[in-house]
């Protein structure tokens, strides 16, 4: 029988692997082996993706922290997404995740299905001209779905007519101590840099954000509370050049 170690090591050098895509398939390997979970520990160190990280196993990616441990789209490839997450014990931690770009679907930078991504950051990830995208650059969707002290700053969308360019939080999703800001709308008639529909955004601060129309955060629930302890300040939109809406609400808030 074969024995599989519970920590698998990525860096440029000197680890069990250079790349993290080689390192899960080796991770869901063990588990398949008997293993209930592995942790990849990736080094700090630049690592250039040409397909998306996808943790579909109870696996935890483990970086460095934000700046130190970085995901970047290879220049070769015109699109890929950085991270996909669809179990609920899958993990992305203390990393930066950079450059994600699609032409249409969502969540260029991450789409989180079921997990949990903590402690990173994701900057310069959008969508291409397409309409009705949503999520632009992270999509969190689901209830056991969560964002934890995440930055998202500097990522954009030239999508017509999309729906929370920097985060899009859906069925009972959570996002909490997250910081929102300097991220931009774009294409006439995009809509919001927050979209909250049936979820919760607790703890998080939207600041300076720009968009064409409508407000930086959306919120849509008529069941509970969804917008919690946020501060939501200071953004701006084209066609209301003097300040611009921060929050448009349908549903229930509470200590914005």
């Amino acid at each position: 029988r074969a024995v599989f170690s519970d920590v698998i090591t990525v860096a440029p050098s000197g680890a069990d692997y250079t790349d993290v895509v080689s390192a899960i398939a080796a991770a869901k390997t063990a588990i398949a082996g008997g293993k209930s979970s592995v942790t990849i520990q990736v080094a700090a160190g630049e690592y250039a993706l040409r397909s998306q990280i996808e943790l579909d196993a109870p696996i935890t990616v483990s970086g460095a922290g934000m700046g130190k441990t970085i995901f970047k789209r290879d220049p070769s490839v015109t699109y890929t997404r950085i991270a996909y997450l669809h179990h609920a014990d899958a993990v992305l931690e203390g990393v930066t995740g950079t450059g994600g770009r699609l032409n249409s679907s969502c969540g260029a930078g991450v789409l989180v299905e079921a997990g949990t991504i903590r402690d990173c950051e994701l900057t310069d990830s959008g969508m291409g001209l397409w309409n009705n995208t949503q999520g632009s650059c992270a999509m969190v969707q689901g209830p056991t779905s969560k964002m934890l002290r995440c930055s998202l700053h500097d990522n954009s969308s030239a999508s017509f007519y999309g729906q929370g360019i920097a985060l899009y939080l859906y069925n009972e999703a959570v996002a909490d101590s997250c910081v929102i800001y300097g991220n931009v709308c774009l294409y006439e008639a995009a809509h919001s840099i927050v979209y909250v529909k049936g979820a919760t955004l607790r703890n998080c601060t939207v600041v300076d954000n720009w968009m064409q129309e409508d407000a930086a955060v959306i919120t849509e629930s008529a069941a509970k509370l969804n917008v919690i302890d946020c501060i939501i300040c200071d953004n701006r939109g084209a066609r209301r050049p003097s300040c611009g809406f921060d929050l448009s609400a349908s549903g229930a808030l509470a200590d914005r």
